[in-house]
């Protein structure tokens, strides 16, 4: 519905005639991953409206084609997940524990570093 949606906003506002989704380009935003969420959606929706020279959109026209289509595999470099929960274990280490010291250090509040703390499952303990 919010594809519809962009793409109908974009046929208006560069004066397109009603366009509408093919099937094939239906079936390759529906298993498209859409890491930037809906921001990404409206720009692809917006470039489609601008490539698409006749009334049906198809897949040629969505800017999702070489993007990966499936979720990335879990395998490989940390997320920003490992990475704040690496960054906190370390500053905390290295201030022996101190809560209000590793704070300071990470350049956050205390109750920030304890909600994030409690979200990764760590304890100010060295």
């Amino acid at each position: 519905m919010l594809a519809e949606h962009f793409l109908d906003l974009h046929a208006r506002r560069y004066r397109k005639p009603r366009l509408v989704l093919g099937e094939a380009a239906r079936a390759a935003i529906l298993r498209h991953a859409w890491p930037g969420n809906v921001r990404e959606l409206r720009n692809a929706m917006e470039q489609a409206a601008l490539s698409a020279t006749g009334e049906v959109v198809g897949p040629e026209h969505l800017s999702l084609l070489h993007q990966p289509t499936a979720p990335r595999p879990t395998a490989g470099p940390p997320g920003l997940v490992e990475v704040e929960r690496g960054l906190i274990a370390d500053a905390l280490a290295r201030e022996g524990g101190n809560v209000t010291r590793a704070a300071r250090a990470l350049g956050i509040s205390r109750d920030t570093l304890r909600y994030r703390m409690e979200k990764h499952g760590l304890r100010s303990e060295p």
